[in-house]
Order: C-alpha cells, then sequence, then structure tokens
C-alpha cells in the first residue's frame, strides 16, 4: 500500500504541459510513436524492448513517458531502431529530419504553421 501511495505521486502520463521546456515537449512527442506502436502492433514493452535492444525496463520508462530519465538523442535512437520494424515511424523520422534541417522562421510563420500542423493532425 506504501509502495501505491508513492506511485500514484510519480505520474507516468503528463497532464499539464504548459510548463514543459521545448526539450520535453519534443521528448514527449517521441514517446508517444512507442506507446502508439505497442498499441498498433499488440506488443508489451519486453517486446518492443527485444526490437530495439534495450532492456525491458528501460521500455518500460519510455513507455510510461518517464522523460526525465532520457535525452532526446536516447529516444531518437530508439526510436531509430524501432522505425526497421514500422515504415510510419520510418517516415516520422525522415519528416522530423527535414523539420531539423528548416531555417528559422519569423514568430507568424511559426504560429501559422504550428496552426497548421494541429489542424493536420486532427484530420487523421
Amino acid at each position: 500500500e506504501e509502495n501505491a501511495k508513492k506511485n500514484k505521486k510519480n505520474l507516468t502520463h503528463i497532464t499539464d504541459k504548459s510548463n514543459l521546456s521545448a526539450e520535453d515537449i519534443v521528448k514527449l512527442g517521441l514517446c508517444k510513436h512507442f506507446v502508439q506502436f505497442s498499441i498498433s502492433k499488440k506488443m508489451k514493452s519486453k517486446d518492443i524492448a527485444e526490437l530495439v535492444g534495450e532492456p525491458p525496463s528501460r521500455m518500460s520508462e519510455v513507455i510510461n513517458y518517464k522523460i526525465s530519465k532520457f535525452t532526446v538523442d536516447q529516444l531518437l535512437k530508439f526510436l531509430s531502431a524501432l522505425a526497421e520494424h514500422d515504415t510510419q515511424i520510418k517516415e516520422y523520422l525522415v519528416f522530423f529530419g527535414k523539420a531539423a534541417e528548416l531555417p528559422a522562421l519569423s514568430v507568424a510563420a511559426t504560429k501559422r504553421l504550428t496552426r497548421d500542423l494541429k489542424q493536420a493532425a486532427l484530420q487523421l
């Protein structure tokens, strides 16, 4: 019972994103792909860990959004390994790479692009 109370305080899913850094938002987005993969393929974290070549405990942390335990680089490395088994993730990484190559946009252009991406995501 004491352990359950302790774990309840350390929520695995982050519901308030208003105070997150840009890095943490990217980490959440990367973790989400592992969760979606797990659901779509009906795989447990230990099975995904085997595909990625990481210990099951590490994949469990990723799937439970324990973002403080990982760097963006680590999550991208794990996701790249998972992309070998999923074309949707592979395409996402291509998109992510292209986005990183873009020049800095004006504030107005960034807001327009963000709004357009949110609308496109709602249509998925």
